[in-house]
């Protein structure tokens, strides 16, 4: 029997001037285990030209610039999904089974600093991308907006979910027990850059039924610069691969970054 598969991209929060290796890294693992779905969880760039964080920090914002933010997003994206596209032209020039796999392009909070801009200054609207900001939807992409969902299988997606009766964001240690308690389905999400799994128990029409709560960490290899001390960072970086068995059940694996380095460069 074949399981659908799932390979789930944490935030990657690429920036101008960071090494892309881990892209076409990405890329390479793509093509050689053929995933049938690909959910970028969101945070794609940092797009921190934009951030309301450095207001009135200006040796922060000296040199930045959107566009410089966008076009090297769209160079990761380029080099992430680029084999997949040579793989196609390949497969269809020797008229094989061509590789197809569906993918779900969410966007977060990062991206929706740029959303935000334009609200602060409406004579920008128009001007600016405010969705989309790689061209992932040209290629087949369902872009998912932020704090909305997309589902495979039973399983949920979202950046990050939020609080009952509320849009506020849920955290803490405890954030994975919390999503769980949250959804009747089982919770995939990123945004706290840990890999952390709780299971949940439902009762449905008086039978068990098993929830999955799973944070897949991030697909950084850096330490940005508002780290002061990464000594008790605990961080978890790599792509995170979920086999179907079941609606809403799932078997995990994962690929550390240094190991998809080593294999996949």
């Amino acid at each position: 029997m074949t399981y659908e598969t799932t390979l789930v991209i944490g935030d990657s929060h690429d920036e101008p001037g960071r090494n892309q290796d881990r892209f076409t890294a990405l890329g390479n693992y793509i093509v050689a285990t053929r995933p049938d779905n690909i959910v970028q969880i969101g945070d794609w760039g940092s797009y921190e030209s934009v951030s309301f964080h450095n207001r009135g920090r200006p040796l922060l914002q000296e040199g930045a610039r959107l566009a410089d933010d966008i076009a090297s997003a769209k160079e990761a994206y380029h080099k992430a999904f680029g084999p997949v596209r040579e793989l196609q032209a390949s497969l269809v020039n020797y008229k094989r089974k061509r590789y197809t796999p569906r993918v779900f392009w969410l966007e977060a909070n990062h991206e929706f600093r740029i959303k935000r801009y334009i609200v602060e200054n409406p004579v920008l609207q128009g001007m600016l991308p405010e969705e989309d900001l790689v061209g992932a939807r040209a290629d087949g992409a369902v872009i998912v907006p932020w704090k909305s969902y997309c589902h495979i299988n039973g399983v949920s997606f979202t950046h990050v979910p939020s609080a009952r009766r509320s849009s506020n964001p849920i955290g803490g240690e405890f954030v994975t027990r919390r999503a769980a308690d949250y959804h009747d389905s089982s919770i995939v999400f990123g945004h706290t850059h840990r890999f952390l799994v709780h299971d949940n128990a439902r009762i449905r029409e008086g039978v068990g039924h098993l929830t999955h709560a799973i944070n897949v960490g991030w697909f950084g290899d850096f330490v940005p610069e508002y780290i002061e001390s990464d000594s008790n960072l605990d961080w978890w970086s790599g792509l995170v691969t979920l086999t179907h068995v079941g609606h809403g059940q799932v078997d995990i694996s994962t690929i550390n970054m240094d190991r998809l380095k080593k294999e996949y460069l």
